[in-house]
């Protein structure tokens, strides 16, 4: 404890120059991105892609398109076949596994570069809540592991897939300075429930926790829920004055007394999940995470700014409006809303990320971005073309606010049809109150009229987030990729379906 704290007192200056290059990025940010732009183009010059699209100096940024997965999914695959500078103008050092949330299994190729973007973020947010947030006093943390379930998988040259945790998105030293704050847990299980117990074991032990650091504030909330279900069985491998804090009604403020700090996604669909779980513990102070995607770091949560800012200096961020217009970071409007188009040194140029944002505000001049949700996002299963946006107004506009977890599942059937999902009881006409409001899309409302479509049903659960939860990490995803979703991409597996339609 007393090493720890000795440590937490040495972090602020070891994580300055980070904050520093961050503060001085601010100060000049089209300048920032105009180099930074140069530096990538010139990097691209040196790879078989940046050449196939005419890339042959600094100057030649702009003859890059603007490109999703699918177009680059080609050159990742032979980026993974060959050890030379494909897609990426440093050595791959590892491929990070990710859904996209609106497409299938995809590898993200990993660089020296990437990670210490990775850092930069990392260590400008460490470096803010220590100096400016709420007091710590040994820094004891817990980040969110991913669990592996399975065998290590590699690429045909060698190269690892997937990380053993997510402190390892860092650079070298910054992982290993991390480390010595961490409540340790293993990222290798057999299965979802050995995981579960393994990390509220974990937790449960940490009486000193300071700092939780998760990406869905569900995946918090069934940790949450596992030790309520199973108390006395965990209790049963915890020290007697830990395993006494089990017996009864819980109350999280004695298990975890100096929790201070919830970091985690607050905004978006996430918005009234980690409303929820900072009313479950009152005692921390909950901030939003910024954006950030397995594929690049977009912004970092900075406490002055009252908000997320850009990371300018390290990803190349451009906007793209309704009329798929691309405009330089500074150019955009406030209260507008864009897609997010980014360039990193991870070898992903002008790739459209798939996330929306808003500007809110300016600090300094530079924009404040808020995320609202997934560009693009639409479930077709007969030609109804439901997309993520409309579907959050219907279920808004029928659904009492007090219900934090409503998502809507796709069913393959027969008949193809929908389920809603949430995680508290539901007035029993709320099923068929959803659907009309679902008929004010024309596709919706034909494929019903038509009987192409079965009448959706509604499933309450307590469990339902953990059902979401198991229900993508079957599909490879790890759990820092698991967003909450007001539709959900991906039609229900047959396990899933089984949970929420138990008759058929």
């Amino acid at each position: 404890m007393i090493r720890r704290r000795v440590a937490l007192r040495s972090l602020p200056p070891l994580l300055f120059p980070f904050a520093a290059a961050f503060a001085t990025a601010l100060r000049a940010p089209a300048l920032t991105q105009a180099r930074l732009r140069r530096g990538l183009a010139a990097a691209a010059a040196t790879t078989a892609y940046g050449r196939s699209h005419g890339v042959r100096g600094a100057g030649d940024f702009e003859r890059l398109p603007v490109v999703d997965w699918d177009d680059l999914a080609p050159w990742v695959a032979r980026q993974q076949a060959e050890e030379g500078r494909v897609l990426c103008p440093q050595p791959v050092r590892f491929y990070e596994r990710t859904s996209g949330s609106s497409g299938a299994s995809k590898l993200v190729p990993y660089t020296a570069g990437l990670q210490q973007d990775f850092s930069a973020m990392f260590g400008a947010w460490a470096w803010d809540v220590l100096t400016r947030g709420p007091r710590l006093r040994s820094g004891r943390t817990y980040i969110s592991v991913s669990p592996r379930l399975g065998a290590a998988q590699t690429t045909a040259t060698g190269r690892p897939i997937g990380l053993e945790d997510d402190a390892a998105y860092l650079d070298g030293w910054m992982q290993a300075l991390l480390r010595r704050f961490l409540v340790p847990v293993d990222s290798r299980f057999a299965d979802g429930e050995a995981f579960r117990d393994a990390t509220a074991l974990a937790l449960l032990r940490a009486s000193d926790l300071e700092v939780v650091s998760v990406w869905n504030p569900t995946f918090l909330e069934v940790l949450l829920d596992h030790v309520t279900l199973h108390a006395d069985r965990l209790a049963r491998h915890l020290p007697t004055d830990r395993a006494r804090l089990l017996r009864g009604e819980l109350d999280w403020a004695r298990i975890w007394p100096r929790l201070t700090l919830l970091s985690c996604w607050d905004q978006g669909p996430a918005a009234p999940m980690a409303a929820r779980l900072a009313r479950r513990l009152p005692h921390a102070t909950l901030q939003g995470k910024g954006l950030l995607a397995t594929e690049g770091a977009v912004t970092v949560p900075w406490l002055r700014a009252e908000g997320c800012l850009p990371l300018l200096h390290r990803t190349l961020i451009e906007l793209r409006d309704d009329r798929g217009d691309l405009l330089p970071l500074m150019a955009g409007r406030v209260s507008a809303t864009y897609e997010v188009v980014i360039s990193t040194r991870g070898g992903l140029l002008r790739y459209a990320l798939g996330d929306r944002v808003q500007i809110t505000h300016r600090y300094r001049g530079v924009p404040v971005l808020r995320f609202v949700g997934r560009a693009g996002g639409v479930s077709d299963l007969v030609g109804e073309k439901l997309t993520e946006r409309f579907v959050a107004d219907a279920l808004a506009s029928v659904l009492p606010s007090s219900v934090a977890l409503r998502t809507l599942v796709p069913l393959l059937g027969p008949p193809a049809r929908y389920a809603l999902l949430t995680d508290e009881p539901l007035p029993a006409d709320a099923a068929s109150r959803v659907d009309e409001a679902l008929r004010q899309a024309h596709h919706y409302g034909l494929a019903r009229e038509l009987g192409q479509l079965g009448s959706l049903v509604a499933c309450s659960d307590p469990a339902a987030g953990r059902w979401l939860t198991e229900h993508e990490a079957r599909r490879g995803l790890r759990l820092g990729d698991i967003k909450p979703r007001a539709l959900q991409l991906h039609p229900a597996d047959p396990e899933l379906t089984l949970q929420l339609c138990p008759s058929r």
